[in-house]
């Protein structure tokens, strides 16, 4: 069993890279599998990897021109769990499923979420008991001086409403530092 543990250094994990750090996180925090939403444009690799290899069935949310439409999700997330089965999943420290996201520099739309939008997906992931899963691989090769805040920080655990945590955000070194140094 997955265990999310509060805290700054406790909240590392050490992969293979990225692709490796997505199966071992999914496969190990879903063993039974769950629904995972993800955007209709969406990074194809990953959705193959969802879909066919580990055999999660993939759910979409529509986009905008700013990113994941987000009355989209919360139409479609709550009429599949009754707001019942999420406060029994909050109280038992459970996820009833997974948003997969590329918050930053979007693949294949180019889209980076607004600070107001990363809150909304963190008010939706706790009122849903959604983890929210994000790629990472491109949002510190940033064009100007402002560095968008990774929606893991949104996520904050002084929060009242906290509970264990919703985002993993998963990234890698190998893109950036060395492909053939492969750290995720």
């Amino acid at each position: 069993m997955f265990t999310l543990i509060k805290g700054s250094s406790d909240h590392l994990v050490l992969s293979a890279g990225a692709t490796s750090g997505f199966i071992y996180l999914l496969s190990q925090i879903f063993p039974n599998k769950t629904i995972i939403w993800a955007e209709q444009l969406s990074y194809f690799l990953a959705i193959s990897m969802l879909k066919n290899s580990l055999a999660f069935p993939i759910r979409d949310i529509k986009i905008e021109s700013d990113g994941i439409d987000l009355e989209d999700l919360e139409s479609k997330r709550s009429s599949t769990y009754s707001i019942k089965e999420c406060e029994e999943a909050k109280k038992n420290q459970k996820f009833l499923g997974a948003l997969y996201l590329v918050p930053h520099y979007h693949n294949p739309t180019g889209t980076e979420l607004s600070p107001e939008k990363c809150e909304k997906i963190i008010k939706l992931a706790r009122k849903y008991s959604i983890l929210v899963f994000c790629d990472y691989l491109y949002n510190i090769l940033h064009y100007n001086d402002k560095v968008n805040r990774r929606l893991f920080a949104y996520d904050n655990p002084k929060d009242e409403d906290y509970g264990i945590g919703h985002v993993i955000s998963n990234g890698t070194f190998s893109k950036l530092l060395s492909p053939g140094l492969r750290i995720g």
